[in-house]
């Protein structure tokens, strides 16, 4: 039996399952996915968790600059029966839609009409949302807005990080892949169109969604930190050093903003309503650490917490 003739885009670690599973089930004839990028300390450029994986299966890779190369790329390699989108990070242009004969579909990392757009996974949780998903969906021109293919649901456990479930989330989105893609390729799945009028938006993340706001509750900072945690992290300033937390706690206690009390070894810091006991830090420059040791390595202890500053 033939194949189907295959492209995947899609960049992060929690795009690798499906390209995986879409290698076993099709003949994958490019991978796209975004150009390496700086990283860490060092700032050297890393390449992509899709990249390393193209690589290890011996795919075709291209790593387009711009969205305005994706439809010459595509058309080399056609004819195309079907292209995959999975956290690709770059909007497609219509004819590239298009191009393969059964068009594209997208994994999304929600339940879709709920969380359309580039964020889903931290938009949940922040939200304090009890269950989550993906969405197998055919790509239309619009943000998230095409008929639904297939569906699953997964509940948030009550500690889970935003790490924790995109990591889920993508074997569950590889799984709905396996089980439908052959019969949407066939004909024989209708599509359900999603009811727009309950459509919530998770738009791309920007360095000052980062930041920890003294005027939330310390449930709501602690679901921050946790859709946050670990990458790309909640930060709080402390003392002026922008400080990444990566576990926090919620505790009911009546404390000033921004004021910052040490009670029996925890670290606690006052928000609008409640306070956050901070867990695991990451000063500037350094690695992770918990509390306790973090603690130990200061002169004295801070005075002061800075939910507003933006980032430098």
């Amino acid at each position: 039996m033939t194949l189907p003739r295959s492209v995947f885009l899609g960049t992060p670690e929690a795009a690798v399952p499906a390209l995986r599973t879409l290698a076993s089930i099709s003949e994958v004839v490019l991978v796209v996915t975004r150009p390496d990028r700086p990283r860490g300390r060092s700032g050297r450029p890393r390449p992509p968790a899709v990249k390393e994986a193209a690589l290890a299966l011996g795919l075709k890779l291209a790593q387009p600059a711009h969205r305005s190369e994706l439809l010459d790329l595509l058309t080399a390699h056609a004819p195309l029966d079907i292209g995959v989108v999975t956290a690709f990070g770059m909007l497609i242009p219509p004819g590239a839609l298009a191009l393969p004969r059964a068009g594209m579909v997208n994994l999304h990392y929600s339940l879709l009409p709920r969380w359309r757009g580039a964020a889903p996974v931290v938009a949940a949780i922040s939200a304090g949302d009890q269950e989550s998903g993906v969405t197998l969906m055919k790509m239309d021109e619009g943000l998230d807005t095409g008929p639904v293919i297939a569906a699953a649901s997964v509940v948030i456990g009550d500690e889970e990080t935003g790490g924790a479930l995109a990591s889920r989330l993508a074997v569950v989105g590889s799984r709905l892949l396996a089980a439908h893609l052959s019969d949407w390729l066939a004909g024989s799945i209708p599509v359900v169109d999603q009811d727009s009028t309950r459509a919530t938006i998770a738009p791309s993340l920007k360095p000052r969604d980062r930041i920890l706001d003294l005027g939330l509750s310390g449930e709501e900072a602690a679901r921050r930190v946790r859709a946050l945690s670990p990458d790309p992290g909640a930060v709080l300033n402390l003392d002026g050093q922008p400080h990444q937390i990566l576990a926090a706690e919620p505790v009911r206690i009546q404390m000033e903003p921004a004021e910052v009390r040490l009670v029996n070894g925890d670290l606690l810091v006052g928000f609008a309503s409640g306070g956050l006991r901070l867990s695991i830090v990451q000063p500037p420059g350094r690695r992770p650490l918990d509390v306790g040791s973090w603690l130990r390595g200061l002169r004295q202890l801070p005075i002061s917490a800075v939910g507003e500053q933006p980032l430098r």
